[in-house]
């Protein structure tokens, strides 16, 4: 999937390696900006219904902008999806299809209510 963002062309051992962040909070987002700094193309999505969490701990200069949230968001790209739609879950399927790795730390009550199962992601990136 395309933006009309130029950005900067990765370097380092993971350059030719993009990863989906389905996660939230602390662990899960501060693994993709680790793995954004070795070089790969993280690509971050929030559920429009689950914003991560992070957001909205510790201080911001904004809403929604908390410090942490900016250093667990550093070097990646992000799309917020509707996943309770039909078209929030094509979006995400065409960048399952994308991604050679995927991470979510998301409760799996949730992810099964709105369509992320292991068996269909497996399916998609194999």
């Amino acid at each position: 999937i395309n933006s009309g963002v130029v950005r900067q062309k990765s370097v380092g051992p993971l350059k030719d390696i993009v990863v989906l962040d389905l996660s939230n909070g602390i662990s899960g987002p501060g693994c993709g900006a680790i793995l954004s700094d070795l070089g790969a193309q993280v690509i971050n999505v929030e559920s429009l219904d689950l914003p991560d969490h992070a957001r909205f701990l510790g201080s911001a200069v904004s809403t929604g902008m908390a410090g942490l949230f900016a250093h667990t968001g550093r070097g990646k790209q992000s799309i917020v999806l509707n996943l309770v739609t039909s078209e929030g879950q094509e979006v995400l399927k065409a960048l399952i299809e994308k991604s050679v790795s995927i991470f979510n730390v998301i409760k799996s009550s949730y992810a099964s209510s709105v369509h992320i199962q292991f068996e269909i992601i497996s399916r998609t990136s194999l």
